[in-house]
């Protein structure tokens, strides 16, 4: 089974209140089996309308299903919220091709 994937674009504008979100978040990703691969604000090109000086982060799941239930389960729809009130943010979610 092809792995899932969560691409985020992340634009934070008050680092304390991300905090709490990330301590909300964090475990859950742990949870889900969710692992960082991979973090980075070089952007080459940004035709999607991604807010410049945001991060861009690519975790990776088990499967597609697995992003999809760390995604839409309650503990994480609860902690939305607390990020919107801090980041302008992009999610994806990709099922990998192999």
């Amino acid at each position: 089974m092809p792995k899932g994937y969560m691409l985020a674009s992340v634009k934070i504008s008050d680092m304390d209140q991300f905090k709490l979100y990330g301590q909300a978040a964090g475990p859950l990703l742990k949870e889900y089996g969710g692992t960082m691969l991979a973090k980075s604000n070089d952007f080459r090109e940004n035709a999607n309308g991604i807010e410049e000086g945001s991060t861009t982060l690519i975790v990776e799941f088990e499967s597609y299903e697995k992003a999809k239930e760390f995604y839409d389960s309650e503990a994480y729809q609860k902690a939305i919220p607390l990020r919107e009130t801090c980041a302008k943010t992009t999610i994806v979610l990709l099922p990998g091709v192999h």
